[in-house]
């Protein structure tokens, strides 16, 4: 038998089923590159973060770098807004920066949207950390009351030992049911800065984030995470794991008192990864899962349903089968999710792109697994 035959026959196989999935994910779901290469004089728009306000306007943000797109070059955070639940975008807005070649870097947008109480209106609080510098970087936050068309100055936010600390990637939540209704829950990785170790740290906030304590619990080694209220209440974290497992998979656990107190970190082997950033969301008493799903490449953008709360994992869809890389879900109305998330052709880092993913897939299909 000629061998080589035999592996060009896998291969052709192989990029005939690759096409197919690339065909059937742009019929079922709308697509649109937010942000791409060279918008705005950056070299590439990168972590997304989004949200969508009281009103139901989305709000994208991402750090936009320059003049190239390594990790550590300057950056600043970058916005725009849909008011048609992301079929179209205004234009790309800076938020905190300076859209200048200089060495201001401004990382990690992470956005909440904290609701409206008696005393104050629902706004949207995007916090960001200032690593301009080698040692100290520093955490700042800002607030919107109009959907993200003015914001206020910057402030300083006490993140305790954990000054620096980037948040995310993807979004904060704001707790729905009692007792801790009302709470704000964020986490981020510290071993991002030259000489920290990495620790993956949750914070709350009873005061719609004037002041954040941390949890008692933190999780030495794991890196950046994911928040969600389940329908119970009780608190789900998912972690990027850096491969400490033969799994080459996600780690998650469990809070039962509004995010204080965690579970062990248990392994989640069918929540492969290539060591990346992951989005995670509850949305209408289901959990949703995003990311690449590859234990090798950053390829293969995967979006799974849980109806267990992330025991399993009963359904899922390939949104985009080539490279890709960080990702943000968020709840759509009268679908299931919005997915932000980079991707490209030759590289995960030429897009930012939103994808609008139905319940049931409008070409007739449904979600692989479910029924």
């Amino acid at each position: 038998m000629d061998l080589s035959m035999v592996c060009r026959g896998f291969i052709l196989v192989y990029l005939a089923a690759v096409l197919q999935a690339l065909g059937a994910a742009q019929t079922s779901i709308q697509q649109t590159d937010v942000f791409s290469q060279g918008m705005g004089g950056y070299a590439c728009h990168r972590v997304p973060s989004i949200v969508q306000t009281a009103g139901g306007a989305l709000l994208a943000f991402v750090e936009s770098r320059r003049p190239d797109c390594g990790d550590q070059a300057p950056k600043d955070i970058n916005m725009r807004r849909s008011f048609d639940q992301g079929k179209t975008w205004d234009a790309m807005k800076l938020i905190v920066g300076t859209s200048s070649v200089n060495n201001a870097t401004f990382r990690n947008p992470y956005a909440v949207v904290v609701q409206a109480t008696t005393e104050e209106a629902s706004f949207v609080l995007l916090s960001f950390v200032n690593s301009t510098l080698s040692e100290p970087w520093v955490n700042f936050q800002v607030r919107s009351f109009d959907a993200g068309t003015t914001w206020s100055e910057p402030e300083k936010v006490d993140m305790g030992k954990w000054e620096g600390i980037l948040l995310g990637p993807g979004a904060g939540i704001q707790l729905q049911h009692p007792p801790y209704a009302g709470r704000l829950v964020t986490c981020g990785a510290t071993g991002y800065q030259a000489g920290h170790a990495m620790n993956a740290v949750v914070f709350y906030s009873d005061d719609q984030g004037r002041s954040y304590n941390a949890s008692t619990d933190s999780f030495p080694h794991l890196e950046e995470c994911q928040i969600a209220e389940l329908a119970n209440g009780s608190v789900v974290i998912n972690l990027r794991s850096g491969h400490l497992d033969p799994c080459d998979c996600r780690a998650a656990s469990i809070s039962h008192d509004g995010g204080q107190t965690w579970s062990s970190p248990a392994w989640q082997p069918e929540l492969v990864e290539p060591t990346c950033s992951a989005g995670m969301i509850e949305y209408e008493d289901s959990l949703y899962f995003s990311n690449p799903a590859s234990q090798h490449q950053r390829v293969n953008m995967t979006v799974r349903r849980s109806e267990d709360g992330g025991g399993s994992w009963n359904s899922s869809v390939l949104v985009w089968p080539g490279p890709s890389a960080y990702s943000v879900l968020v709840g759509l109305e009268g679908q299931a999710v919005g997915l932000l998330y980079e991707r490209g052709m030759s590289s995960p880092y030429e897009h930012v792109t939103f994808a609008a993913i139905p319940s049931s897939l409008s070409n007739g299909t449904v979600w692989i697994g479910s029924e």
